[in-house]
């Protein structure tokens, strides 16, 4: 055991110095190969890939290194250093000096037992005392130096700085192998990639929504590329070029939709899924022995929608107005794609709600069209208000949801009394202004006193006369035009046109 003088504190002294530089210098070497090993690593792991073994590995290296570690700086240290012989043989071999009378007062306290001769004891207690006097001046900074370790320090130090620098100048590169070292990796990313087609012999069956009437389709040696309307089934039979015991489709760019589990049988890879949107699958096959194998392009899968009707409307104008409501004819044509519902017709009064009428059911057809007599008086009119009506056809698409066609909107006005009656009589007066012109042109042209009159040739009198023949046709016509319009409207005037004119008209004879 060790003594309480001061040799005995000397040697206690500096074995605690003499472990603790130990630990430093194994840990510090212990930190920079973790360092360099871990670099190392993070590179292999960057190039092949994720894979479930990195983190076995990871935790295997940094187990093997901090027990390397821990046996090498502090069991070993702590075992062999136990004694005071063996730190004073360590002392020695710093200081050699001191080499044997350091040992020889170990040794000699452990001859001398509790029975021996006072003699002895003195002995011995004044030659351990001599060599503490020697020790006394010693300084154990030297003796046991931690020079070693600091060397090892900065070598882990260095290792850290590498490894600094390799992360600036290699973010993506180094973090991404850093991150695959201690990530468990999903079945599809630690899947070796082929770049040579998994399998072959393969059969896709389109099994179309029940709404289309379409029947199952089936495509032999295809591509595995799927092109199919939303909601299609698709029933995949494809032989494996590799023995596999477990297969999957693994759907998205990246597999993160989630795997899809394959059956095998007989030597064939069976699959079915629905085409819900524009995606990709990947064959991913595990072999009887060794790492899963994934295909690196895979298959496309193209969904396409399904589109909404085509619809046109046919009324007597795109912007009838009525002197009063009535009924109208209104005619109608869909189409669609796969299969039309209901055809309505849908009016908006004024800035009221919509209403529909349904004109016909579809009954799943391609193609519907029809006329209709649809009488507005139903509704509560007043004069100047105004009817927008179209037509909508829906369609039977129980996948995405039954989509709406429609046709452009048409207007029907009912025209307000007073803005009528305005209206045909700045007509009317329009059309007796330019009769009035005509007739003066007539007067001019026969008024022989004038100097202008009798300076014009035949040609030049006829010439004005078919003029004024030709004005006044034309304003006649009008004026017959508007006669018409007013019968036809029943006389919303207080007295029309035609009236007036049986009055001016001359007597017969």
């Amino acid at each position: 055991m060790p003594t309480r003088d001061g040799t005995g504190e000397f040697l206690a002294r500096a074995r605690v110095r003499a472990r603790a530089a130990a630990a430093l210098r194994v840990f510090a070497l212990a930190a920079a190969l973790l360092v360099f090993v871990l670099l190392g690593l993070a590179w292999a792991a960057h190039r092949i890939g994720p894979a479930a073994y990195w983190p076995t590995v990871t935790t295997g290296v940094l187990l093997a290194v901090t027990l390397g570690a821990a046996f090498f700086g502090v069991f070993r240290p702590w075992r062999r250093l136990k004694s005071d012989t063996a730190i004073a043989r360590l002392v020695g071999v710093r200081h050699p000096p001191l080499a044997s009378d350091l040992l020889s007062a170990v040794q000699l306290e452990g001859l001398v037992s509790p029975g021996e001769a006072p003699a002895s004891q003195a002995l011995v207690k004044a030659f351990r005392d001599q060599v503490a006097g020697a020790v006394a001046h010693l300084d154990l900074r030297q003796v046991v130096s931690f020079r070693p370790a600091q060397r090892a320090m900065g070598l882990a130090a260095g290792a850290a700085l590498v490894l600094a620098v390799g992360i600036w100048l290699s973010p993506e590169g180094l973090l991404h192998g850093l991150g695959l070292l201690t990530r468990t990796p999903t079945l599809y990313e630690g899947a070796a990639v082929s770049d040579e087609p998994l399998v072959g012999d393969l059969v896709l069956t389109y099994h179309y929504p029940a709404y289309t009437g379409l029947p199952p389709r089936t495509v032999e040696g295809a591509t595995g590329d799927v092109q199919g309307l939303r909601g299609t089934r698709i029933d995949l039979d494809m032989r494996p070029l590799r023995d596999a015991r477990r297969a999957l489709l693994f759907f998205g760019e990246n597999g993160e939709r989630g795997p899809l589990e394959v059956a095998i049988v007989d030597g064939h890879l069976r699959a079915s899924f629905v085409v819900a949107e524009a995606d990709r699958y990947r064959v991913w096959l595990a072999p009887l022995l060794g790492r899963p194998v994934r295909e690196r392009l895979g298959h496309r899968v193209e969904a396409a929608a399904d589109q909404p009707p085509t619809v046109d409307i046919k009324a007597p104008a795109d912007r009838l107005e009525l002197p009063a409501p009535r009924p109208i004819e209104v005619g109608f044509a869909a189409t669609d794609d796969y299969g039309l519902g209901l055809v309505e017709l849908v009016y908006r009064v004024g800035g009221g709600p919509e209403k529909r009428i349904t004109l016909q059911d579809g009954a799943g057809s391609r193609q519907a069209q029809g006329t209709t007599t649809w009488d507005p008086s139903s509704e509560a009119l007043v004069p100047g208000v105004q009817i927008a009506y179209r037509i909508d056809a829906h369609d039977t698409d129980t996948v995405s949801g039954p989509k709406v066609g429609s046709s452009r909107t048409l207007f029907l006005v009912l025209e307000h009394p007073r803005e009528s009656s305005d209206e045909s009589l700045e007509s009317q007066r329009y059309v007796l202004e330019r009769l009035i012109g005509v007739l003066a042109d007539r007067l001019e042209a026969t008024d022989g006193s004038r100097s202008e009159v009798k300076s014009r040739s035949p040609l030049q009198e006829w010439q004005a006369f078919q003029t004024a023949h030709e004005d006044e046709t034309a304003q006649v016509a009008l004026l017959a035009g508007l006669v018409d319009e007013q019968r036809r409207e029943g006389g919303g005037q207080r007295r029309p046109a035609r009236s007036a004119l049986e009055d001016r008209r001359p007597a017969q004879p």
